[in-house]
């Protein structure tokens, strides 16, 4: 019986802490970073993101000018990766950029793309 009963409890913790793993971190707060543009150079990057009843809500925006408090849309944060898109003007049109990021701890590392073919990568760190 005592076997059984330290089965039990192991199974018992194993439930919990593998439940607790399914929630994933608050990202809240503001992201600063860095990615590459073709034609352009390096960018600097603000991401600001607020926790919601339904998930989150933020803005992105770079020093380039082309994402200015773009507002983000279609956010997903599952496990730890984070993915989300947003318009932008390159100055002759609007287009939108879709971004995938894996956050560990206070760092997102991942890449953005248009669906005009150009992408980049991305490391952000929260302050």
């Amino acid at each position: 019986m005592k076997k059984y009963a330290t089965l039990f409890t192991l199974a018992a913790m194993m439930v919990v802490f593998c439940g607790l793993s399914l929630y994933a971190a608050d990202i809240s707060g503001t992201w600063f970073g860095t990615t590459e543009v073709p034609d352009y150079g390096e960018d600097e990057l603000t991401l600001v993101l607020k926790k919601t009843e339904s998930g989150y809500e933020g803005t992105f925006s770079d020093s380039a000018g082309m994402a200015d408090n773009a507002e983000l849309k279609d956010i997903v944060y599952e496990g730890n990766k984070l993915t989300f898109n947003f318009e932008i003007y390159n100055g002759m049109e609007y287009m939108t950029v879709s971004c995938s990021l894996e956050v560990k701890d206070d760092t997102m590392t991942g890449y953005w793309e248009t669906g005009e073919g150009a992408s980049g990568s991305i490391e952000m760190t929260k302050k």
